[in-house]
């Protein structure tokens, strides 16, 4: 069996669009992005 891991983050936007293309939710990786990207990151302009 083959396996891809994709890291997103936990947005409306996305998390279905992941699911809608079979992918199952596996882990959370707490604070991922804040933590690890030295820039702001903006989602839906916030």
């Amino acid at each position: 069996m083959a396996v891809l891991q994709v890291g997103t983050g936990d947005s409306p936007a996305t998390i279905p669009f992941y699911e809608a293309c079979g992918f199952r939710r596996h882990h959370l990786v707490k604070n991922f992005f804040t933590d690890h990207y030295d820039h702001p990151i903006y989602e839906g302009g916030v």
